[in-house]
């Protein structure tokens, strides 16, 4: 069962449509919790204040109850998720695929991220 998601943000407007696509069409039926996790590799305000600017943002298109944040301060992005997969807080994860063609949603179940 799909009782808790981990959406990979780097805060971008793009993140925006992917949670409203994301809450829409998974989250929302399962209803499983949503959690949006930021690596921030940048000095702790200005990842503090993505943060709130892409709360802000979120909350003008998107409307679920079942939603938090967290701010992980790392060098390694990749480094950083393995670790947050590994402490099993989650049953997938989720981020956006950025490539020359588009941007395609990525589902990655924990055990192979």
């Amino acid at each position: 069962m799909l009782e808790r998601i981990t959406y990979a943000s780097d805060f971008g407007e793009a993140d925006v449509q992917a949670m409203d696509w994301l809450i829409k069409t998974v989250a929302r039926p399962y209803e499983a919790f949503v959690k949006i996790v930021h690596v921030n590799t940048l000095d702790r305000q200005k990842g503090e204040e993505q943060m709130q600017w892409f709360q802000k943002r979120l909350d003008q298109k998107v409307h679920y109850d079942k939603l938090g944040f967290e701010l992980i301060h790392s060098d390694s992005v990749f480094d950083a998720l393995v670790l947050y997969a590994e402490r099993g807080e989650m049953d997938t994860l989720v981020m956006l695929e950025r490539n020359e063609k588009g941007i395609v949603v990525s589902l990655c179940p924990s055990r192979f991220c």
